[in-house]
């Protein structure tokens, strides 16, 4: 098993130490065929393709903008509060609560 990110990554390699994996990298060009956690990589090299894929590119597509997430996942009853409105969202200030603002979705 090993764990696949196009770039560095913090956090792609805390998990691999966590999991005492090896990190892929786009510099090894042998084939491989286990099973590969794709961390955040929407187009993976051919060397991997016959390898179990946890984390497909359609996933992380779905999943790398925010909004859109958040969106399906309110479809399913399994999201926190979220809203576009900033009217809505200053209704929320001025009751106290606290409010994140993201401008960059991906």
């Amino acid at each position: 098993m090993l764990i696949y990110s196009a770039r560095p990554s913090h956090g792609a390699r805390e998990l691999a130490n966590a999991l005492g994996i090896k990190q892929g990298s786009r510099r090894t060009q042998r084939q491989y065929t286990g099973t590969v956690i794709n961390w955040g990589c929407l187009d993976l090299p051919d060397r991997f393709i016959g390898a179990r894929i946890i984390n497909t590119p359609a996933a992380i597509e779905l999943t790398s903008n925010k909004l859109s997430f958040f969106m399906r996942m309110e479809e399913f009853k399994f999201c926190p509060w979220f809203t576009v409105d900033k009217e809505e969202a200053n209704d929320k200030i001025a009751k106290g609560k606290r409010i994140v603002c993201r401008r960059v979705l991906n």
